[in-house]
């Protein structure tokens, strides 16, 4: 394959890396803070091009690495038509100019694989953080996780191994069941916001921590994992004065390499 890497994370070089050891010619783009290319690019021998995961924030390209503030069309406009799109999370609107623009979008991050891999490199990613959080040693203390999906079924039974006390708060009565064949606790999420948590983490990517919750956790740490408009209600969470730990990008922050090679595996294997 020829093609271009445009933005993304600390991920990203890594995937430039790969690929160009598996003898694929791709030219960085909207990374110069990590990598650099020389020369213009030869758009007509272009047959892909790789976006973020995922592919934009806020309406713009997804590059923290980049010095300036960029649309992802800018670059994909350039492409001829037929020429295939990867991205991850792409969103309608990004959907829509390529299929303006005839090109072939892919959702990389539908991939089933890439999801678990990912959902793994964040959890162990969250334990990470917990462990520096403090200064405190884990083992012994108490945490409480909202959800129990992909993250949170892996990320339990690490924090069981090192000896926390694990409880997940589900509305699913299968999921509170499954938790307890685990060796974990269950509770209902309508009653768990108690002050006896040293940690609450939540999974669920909708609002299920609002004021009284909140007001009910007393000092516990509490750290997002899921994606907006995530399960604290953040807005509350400011007018009570507490602090919410959003902990975006675990995967490119803690196994940013490892990230970059289930990226690569899900593009490749297509």
């Amino acid at each position: 394959m020829k093609g271009l890497i445009i933005g993304g994370d600390e991920r990203f070089p890594h995937l430039w890396r790969m690929l160009s050891e598996k003898g694929h010619g791709f030219f960085p783009l909207a990374m110069e803070k990590a990598l650099s290319m020389e020369g213009p690019v030869d758009y007509a021998g272009i047959d892909c091009a790789i976006l973020p995961l995922p592919a934009q924030r806020s309406g713009n390209l997804n590059a923290p690495l980049c010095g300036e503030v960029h649309k992802a069309e800018e670059f994909l406009e350039k492409l001829r038509p037929g020429t295939v799109v990867w991205a991850g999370m792409a969103g309608e609107t990004l959907s829509a100019f390529c299929r303006q623009r005839g090109l072939i979008l892919k959702d990389y991050f539908a991939s089933e694989a890439l999801q678990r891999k990912n959902a793994l490199l964040t959890a162990e990613g969250a334990l990470a953080l917990m462990l520096t959080m403090d200064g405190k040693c884990l083992c012994g203390r108490q945490v409480l996780i909202s959800g129990f999906g992909r993250i949170a079924r892996l990320l339990a039974p690490r924090l069981r191994a090192l000896g926390m006390r694990v409880c997940v708060a589900a509305r699913s009565e299968e999921d509170r069941v499954l938790a307890e064949a685990m060796g974990l606790e269950s509770v209902k999420i309508s009653q768990c916001a108690k002050s006896e948590w040293d940690f609450v983490v939540n999974t669920v990517p909708s609002v299920i921590f609002k004021k009284e919750e909140l007001s009910r956790f007393g000092d516990a740490a509490l750290i997002e994992l899921a994606s907006p408009p995530y399960g604290f209600d953040m807005t509350a969470a400011e007018e009570l004065g507490i602090k919410v730990t959003i902990a975006s990008a675990l995967p490119s922050r803690f196994g940013a390499e490892s990230a970059a090679g289930a990226i690569k595996d899900a593009i490749l294997e297509e």
